[in-house]
């Protein structure tokens, strides 16, 4: 759990940088936005849960914060470790400026996918006490949590590919769906709208 609250404590550095939109860093309202994942999310055996992720987006209206530098695609994929030390976060193609729980969601659901949920929470547990923006609203967090999950592949294949090249191959894409479903669920279970989708 050291790198994963370590991981949320650099996020939350990170977002001490305030920044308004420029040509190079534009807005951003969700991960890896340069990517469309809507391809093949009607047909999906994932598909009810997905559409009311969006369902429920759709009657949300976006939590107001502070307009921050955003690395818009923060896994620990993208970082390097010196033993238990982060020395660098790479691949900034999807960087540009927003709210921060842009960035924390997609940590979050990052170690829900490798670790579970006791991860994810590790991450917002760290990220809480470095943070002065303390996220604690779980509308806020939920609102973010759903549009992480939306930027992910329908069927998880590509991330299980992803996965195994960096030493998980026991993730398989049926793992990952079903993390993702728990993320998602709970997520929609937090904005009040729907208690269970099966």
């Amino acid at each position: 759990m050291v790198r994963l609250e370590r991981f949320g404590a650099a996020a939350a550095a990170l977002h001490d940088i305030e920044l308004e939109a420029t040509e190079h860093l534009p807005v951003r309202h969700r991960p890896i936005e340069i990517l469309d994942f809507s391809t093949g999310r009607d047909t999906s055996p994932s598909a009810p849960l997905l559409i009311a992720a969006e369902q429920t987006l759709a009657e949300c209206e976006p939590p107001i914060g502070r307009s921050v530098l955003l690395h818009g695609d923060l896994w620990q994929g993208n970082t390097l470790w010196r033993d238990e030390k982060l020395t660098a976060i790479l691949d900034w193609d999807c960087a540009g400026v927003g709210h921060p729980g842009i960035d924390l969601a997609s940590a979050r659901l990052d170690a829900m996918l490798m670790f579970g949920s006791q991860a994810a929470d590790a991450v917002l547990r760290s990220y809480q006490q470095h943070s002065r923006d303390r996220p604690s609203k779980l509308r806020d967090l939920a609102y973010f949590d759903i549009i992480a999950a939306l930027a992910t592949p329908p069927d998880m294949q590509l991330w299980h590919d992803l996965a195994a090249g960096q030493g998980r191959p026991d993730l398989s894409a049926e793992v990952l769906v079903a993390r993702r479903h728990a993320f998602l669920e709970r997520a929609i279970y937090r904005l009040g709208r729907v208690e269970e989708i099966s």
